[in-house]
């Protein structure tokens, strides 16, 4: 029953995911994670081996994944990010890894997403904590990825005045007056 449990969340979550060597030898990944790499440019699957599209990228990535999730000089296992530069700033590849717990081949999991993909973080429903609407709570979803208000507007099909109101409406509920406020105050509801 778990291993159908874990197989059924893997294979349906939206992010990529795999369990690599410290030779970046890849041992498993989910659907997703075989579209990132048939889709990108930056990393790929050579023969089994997780690889970057540049020696230079390449060489981060193995000395990366030498360290992910592994004891630091104090000895705290610490989740590690590490980005893979491609040839544009919209095709590099933000990596977050961790040490799977008491395997003695010290395997590592990464989970990976482009750096230009806005939806990786999404807030919870903030209704409980800020008494949001469902269209304020999806608008500071949206504000925190980094979308403008057009943006907004076009995603939602709505008017751009209409978005700066439940704007402003968000900023009164949590208390803020920006951007960067609403940021630090909600990324606390942030989920991946």
């Amino acid at each position: 029953m778990s291993d159908a449990y874990f197989r059924g969340w893997a294979d349906n979550e939206p992010i990529a995911l795999f369990i690599v060597t410290r030779q970046l030898n890849i041992i498993w990944r989910n659907p997703m994670a075989d579209r990132l790499l048939k889709e990108s440019q930056t990393l790929r699957d050579r023969g089994g081996m997780m690889v970057a599209s540049t020696p230079r990228a390449h060489q981060a990535l193995a000395r990366f994944a030498k360290i992910a999730g592994f004891p630091d000089e104090t000895g705290r296992i610490v989740e590690r990010n590490h980005v893979v530069v491609g040839d544009e700033s919209d095709k590099d590849v933000v990596l977050r890894a961790t040490a799977v717990a008491g395997h003695e081949d010290r395997l590592v999991t990464l989970m990976v997403r482009r750096a230009s993909d806005r939806s990786h973080y999404q807030l919870t429903d903030l209704t409980e904590a800020f008494h949001m609407t469902t269209a304020e709570s999806r608008v500071a979803s949206m504000m925190i990825s980094g979308a403008t208000a057009e943006e907004i507007a076009r995603a939602l099909n709505i008017s751009v005045e209409t978005v700066r109101s439940h704007i402003k409406h968000i900023y009164t509920k949590t208390g803020v007056s920006s951007r960067e406020a609403l940021l630090s105050k909600l990324i606390g509801y942030m989920v991946r």
